[in-house]
């Protein structure tokens, strides 16, 4: 697990994937897009379970295909325990099966990992801001 940055205000991102190039890769992209983002990182979906627990991401980035337990199971189990954490599911190819189980897990999005540089910003900036919305009117009341 790495962290980035240890600013408490800034949004948590998790980036779970089993393939820790793939982790780095994303971490370091990401880390331009977002520099005050805190960025940690696991390998499996326990690991990801575990850290949701402790550390209340804003967003998980989430491969499908994990090791042991998959993307999906986890993204369940992370949503059932802490529904306000989005999860995006990240996939190598998109099939209706994918889209169907991430949708009833809770995913907030599905993501092509070749479509990343193009669609995972704004999918990103769309869920911190409607995060930002619903603090705002919770403050209001």
């Amino acid at each position: 697990m790495t962290t980035l940055s240890m600013e408490s205000l800034a949004p948590t991102l998790l980036i779970v994937d089993a393939q820790e190039r793939v982790r780095k890769a994303v971490r370091d992209w990401l880390s331009i897009m977002f520099p005050s983002f805190n960025c940690l990182e696991v390998s499996t979906g326990e690991q990801a379970i575990a850290v949701c627990g402790v550390e209340k991401p804003d967003i998980v980035l989430m491969d499908v295909h994990l090791p042991q337990m998959s993307g999906v199971e986890a993204a369940r189990r992370i949503k059932k325990t802490s529904p306000h954490i989005h999860v995006v599911m990240l996939v190598s190819h998109e099939t209706p099966t994918y889209q169907k189980d991430s949708l009833e897990a809770g995913a907030s999005a599905l993501v092509r990992k070749r479509e990343m540089a193009t669609d995972l910003i704004p999918i990103m900036k769309t869920l911190l801001s409607s995060d930002l919305l619903d603090t705002t009117n919770q403050d209001q009341l």
